[in-house]
């Protein structure tokens, strides 16, 4: 019987444990949304903005669509990306 109590309190801790840390990752879901939605924004804004150097991107394939890349802002000459 005492087993059993021992066993039950450590379990519940371990609940109690685990939803904390659904709660935690949940939160850090929403800023991590949250951090790219400003990035995206941020992207539109250079897209527009930024004085472009286009130069080929080596790491690409040769069918990629996307070749290029700002050496400025880092961007790839895809304009559907940022508008």
């Amino acid at each position: 019987m005492y087993i059993n109590i021992i066993m039950s309190n450590k379990g519940n801790c371990l609940v109690v444990e685990r939803n904390s840390n659904i709660l935690k990752m949940v939160k850090l879901r929403n800023e991590i949304e949250s951090l790219q939605k400003k990035n995206d924004d941020i992207d539109k804004i250079l897209w527009k903005e930024c004085i472009h150097d286009w130069v080929l991107d080596q790491s690409c394939a040769s069918d990629d669509l996307c070749k290029k890349k700002c050496t400025k802002c880092c961007l790839y000459y895809c304009k559907y990306l940022y508008t």
